[in-house]
């Protein structure tokens, strides 16, 4: 799995020397201080450098440092849903929503996922839009429309698509459900949502499909042993899910 960071180089021509401190960091320290000790204080910084070379010319002297940038800002190798961020994006099926911007926090739309599903599928061929709502030449169109002429994802009525509507925790698994279907994708799993606090609040239409996605371990309850089928779904728990769902069934 590939690391959500990319590699910088810089090269430094100043009369100062490239110092390593006892902590880790780099330092560029005058040049008089070579070979001697110091004290240096280490900026809080997402880059970690690394001390590659250093020459030493009469005009100065010349380093050479290495970065590791993170792609995301906001995406850390500590944090729980980094592995499903990786998986994501080295797949191809989810991207950022800014310049280093991943927004893991942020819910996700209607938009976000049909897209999602679009290029799980591998973007076939679509025909032209229904929905009033959508605008021609949209990032999302061709998503919509194909997801809407398998039934995977249905209009919220008055030929509208709604978009930028959030998505639910029940509502996913439910299109994941029929995105299984229409693949022809095992479905005849069957968890027990018994042992949930709150299964009984589970809309009857979402209930095959909740039970079905907890049995194949793609949806999971929270901590306080609850599944809250009516919570939104954010963009890195969403990328948990289709992460889960795509080792079921494409691994």
């Amino acid at each position: 799995m590939k690391k959500l960071s990319r590699t910088l180089s810089l090269v430094l021509s100043v009369s100062m020397v490239a110092g390593l401190c006892s902590d880790g960091a780099v330092a560029m320290l005058p040049a008089s201080t070579s070979g001697t000790s110091t004290t240096c204080t280490k900026v809080d910084s997402p880059l970690a450098y690394t001390y590659i070379e250093m020459k030493t010319a009469d005009s100065g002297s010349e380093a050479t440092l290495s970065a590791e940038e993170p792609v995301f800002r906001e995406v850390s190798t500590s944090d729980w849903f980094y592995d499903s961020v990786c998986f994501m994006v080295d797949n191809g099926l989810m991207n950022g929503t800014g310049e280093d911007q991943f927004s893991p926090y942020e819910n996700l739309s209607r938009a976000m996922l049909v897209t999602i599903l679009y290029r799980m599928a591998g973007e076939p061929a679509v025909g032209e839009g229904i929905f009033s709502d959508v605008e021609p030449g949209s990032w999302y169109e061709a998503a919509v429309a194909w997801t809407a002429d398998n039934e995977i994802v249905q209009g919220m009525g008055e030929n509208r698509f709604q978009p930028d509507t959030v998505i639910t925790r029940e509502q996913i698994a439910a299109i994941l459900y029929r995105y299984a279907q229409r693949f022809e994708y095992d479905v005849t799993a069957a968890g027990d949502l018994s042992g949930f606090s709150d299964a009984a609040t589970v809309s009857s239409y979402a209930e095959t499909a909740m039970r079905w996605a907890v049995g194949i371990g793609v949806l999971k309850g929270s901590d306080d042993g609850a599944l809250h089928p009516a919570d939104t779904v954010t963009r890195a728990e969403a990328a948990a899910m289709l992460q889960r769902f795509m080792e079921v069934f494409t691994s």
